[in-house]
Order: structure tokens, then C-alpha cells, then sequence
């Protein structure tokens, strides 16, 4: 099992590479979910929302 808070980095780490490139509001959760090499239920378990 991967270490919960090393997912958590990934997805943010990749979420703002993703928001200083296209901009918070061009974000979509499936880049986020690619860049990160993660799934989306994987996102919405470490930030129920986007804020």
C-alpha cells in the first residue's frame, strides 16, 4: 500500500503544476488525476473539493 501522504504530495505537486500553466479555474480533475498518476476517487478521498 502506498503511503497516504505521498499520494497527497503528488496531487498537490501535479495540481499546481497544472494551475501555473493553464490557471486554477482550466484545471480539470482528470489532469490532475494523469499528472499525478493517480485516480480520481483517489483525489476526492485527500480534497473532498476543489478549494
Amino acid at each position: 500500500m502506498k503511503d497516504p501522504q505521498t499520494t497527497r504530495e503528488r496531487i498537490l505537486d501535479a495540481a499546481l503544476n497544472i494551475f501555473s500553466s493553464k490557471g486554477y479555474y482550466d484545471t480539470k480533475l482528470d489532469e490532475v488525476a494523469d499528472e499525478s498518476g493517480t485516480s480520481k476517487g483517489s483525489i476526492y478521498f485527500h480534497f473532498p473539493n476543489k478549494e
